[in-house]
C-alpha cells in the first residue's frame, strides 16, 4: 500500500515525545482528528462487555482473537476486540456503503496482516477506523487521515496495542462470510475448564 511520507518533524516530534513512555504520541494534521479512547483494563471474557464506543476500541475482551481479513457480515465485538490488542487495526462500515468503496479498501490493504473489515450497524460515520484507544472517523476512503492513520496504528507500529504485532490469524473467523467460525468451540472448551 502506498503512503506518503511523513515530514521529518513530525517523525521526529513523535520519537522525542515517546522517549519517556513508548504511549506518548503527538499527532499533528490530519491525524490530529483521531480520537483518543481511554482502556483501563484487557481481562479475558466469555461474555458481552459494555463498550463506551461503538464500534469498541479496546478493554475486556474474549481470549482468541479475530482472523483478520475482509468480512462482509458483522463481526463480535469482544472477539475483534482481541485482535486490536494484537495491532489490528478494524476498518467498520456502514452496511449501505458502495461497492466502489469497498473494493477501495480492498485494493488498498492487500498483503497487511493486521487489517479488519466489517460492515457495522448503526455506526454514524461511513466508515470508522479502530485501533487499540484510538478511533477515527471518516466518510470518504480518500481522505489523507487514513493512510495516516494505518501508517500510524497496523501491526508493530503501534503504540498504543498492548500486544502489537502478535498474530491474527489461526484463531476464529474465516473471511468473508464466516465471521464466527470456531467461536462456539472455544466457548465450549472454556466450559469444560469450569467444569
Amino acid at each position: 500500500m502506498r503512503r506518503p511520507a511523513l515530514p521529518i518533524f513530525t517523525i521526529l516530534t513523535v520519537l522525542l515525545a515517546g522517549c519517556g513512555d513508548s504511549t506518548t504520541e503527538v499527532l499533528e494534521g490530519e491525524l490530529a482528528r483521531v480520537v483518543e479512547v481511554p482502556v483501563d483494563s484487557r481481562t479475558h471474557v466469555a461474555g458481552e462487555v459494555d463498550y463506551p464506543t461503538s464500534p469498541p476500541a479496546g478493554g475486556d475482551h474474549f481470549f482468541v482473537w479475530q482472523n483478520c481479513g475482509f468480512y462482509d457480515q458483522p463481526l463480535i465485538d469482544e472477539v475483534a476486540v482481541h485482535s486490536l490488542e494484537h495491532g489490528a487495526v478494524w476498518v467498520t462500515h456502514r452496511p449501505d456503503v458502495d461497492v466502489e468503496t469497498l473494493s477501495a479498501i480492498a485494493v488498498s490493504v492487500v498483503g497487511e496482516g493486521h487489517i479488519l473489515v466489517s460492515p457495522y450497524e448503526n455506526q454514524q460515520s461511513d466508515l470508522v477506523l479502530t485501533a487499540w484507544g484510538r478511533q477515527l472517523a471518516v466518510d470518504d476512503w480518500s481522505d489523507p487521515a487514513v493512510d495516516g492513520f494505518l501508517d500510524q496504528y497496523v501491526g508493530r507500529r503501534s503504540p498504543t496495542a498492548p500486544e502489537a504485532g502478535v498474530r491474527c490469524s489461526g484463531a476464529i473467523g474465516n473471511p468473508p462470510g464466516d465471521p464466527t467460525a470456531g467461536y462456539q468451540e472455544v466457548l465450549d472448551a472454556i466450559a469444560e475448564g469450569d467444569g
